[in-house]
């Protein structure tokens, strides 16, 4: 069970790593293949907050969820009022 959920996380981890190699590579050669330069980088980041904010239950759902919630409150902790109730 547990060598299944790393297996997955692995291949995640690596498909990742080679969109971002890819990334990278296509950013040095950008003059040479004459694309603007700072298109690559961000279509890295448009491909990555797609992923992250993918509303269908593939790829991970319940982990981006999660994640999303865990950023929105941390983000949100100094905005939001907390009242206790007091019975003393």
């Amino acid at each position: 069970m547990i060598s299944v959920v790393i297996d997955i996380v692995v291949q995640l981890a690596g498909f990742l790593a080679a969109l971002w190699c890819v990334s990278v590579v296509s950013y040095l050669l950008s003059p040479v293949m004459r694309i603007p330069v700072f298109s690559h980088p961000l279509s890295l980041v448009i491909f990555c907050l797609l992923y992250l904010f993918n509303p269908l239950r593939v790829l991970h759902f319940k982990a981006r969820w999660w994640l999303l919630r865990v950023l929105v409150s941390a983000v949100l902790t100094g905005a939001i009022l907390l009242c206790y109730d007091n019975n003393d």
